[in-house]
């Protein structure tokens, strides 16, 4: 991954290998550094893409939370 010139997605592929043999800390670098240069792409990450099209709807959370507790403190 730190050859110039092989081309940039066997690069990235080849350096995701690598930080997944790393721990944790070393891919949140990654993924803050990719934000950092080319919000686009990052934010085309499927689990990004995901995270926004499923959402929680608060409103319904909110209101399930409060039926679950209508008894009081105690049940």
């Amino acid at each position: 991954f730190r050859n110039v010139n092989t081309p940039v997605c066997a690069r990235i592929s080849e350096l995701l290998l690598h930080l997944q043999n790393k721990n944790s800390r070393a891919c949140k670098e990654f993924y803050n550094a990719l934000e950092t240069n080319d919000a686009q792409i990052y934010r085309s990450l499927p689990s990004k893409y995901l995270a926004r099209s499923v959402g929680v709807n608060m409103d319904t959370y909110n209101r399930e939370k409060y039926l679950l507790n209508d008894r009081g403190n105690l049940f």
